[in-house]
């Protein structure tokens, strides 16, 4: 399975003719919101951008969605913090 980092994309996107911003445009989008997925996650975007290029999102983005499409939650993608002890201030005094 190919990598698809950023430029990787943008690469491919030139590659068939098109540009990330006509793309937004097509899609009915912001013309900067198919460049700026790559710093945030843009469901919109990322659907366009997978729909342009015939590429399921989970290939394009394996860190954000699952197989079926579904992005996936940070809770998911990080694992939980251990909890805090109570503040000294929040303490129950004994």
């Amino acid at each position: 399975m190919q990598v698809w980092d950023r430029h990787a994309i943008r690469a491919e996107v030139a590659r068939r003719g098109s540009t990330l911003t006509a793309i937004s445009v097509a899609a009915g989008l912001n013309p900067a919101a198919c460049s700026s997925t790559f710093s945030k996650c843009y469901l919109a975007a990322d659907r366009a951008i997978a729909e342009f290029l015939g590429i399921p999102l989970f290939e394009l983005w394996p860190d954000r969605y699952d197989r079926d499409g579904q992005r996936l939650t940070r809770r998911r993608l990080k694992p939980s913090k251990p909890a805090r002890a109570p503040s000294r201030r929040n303490r129950v005094a004994a």
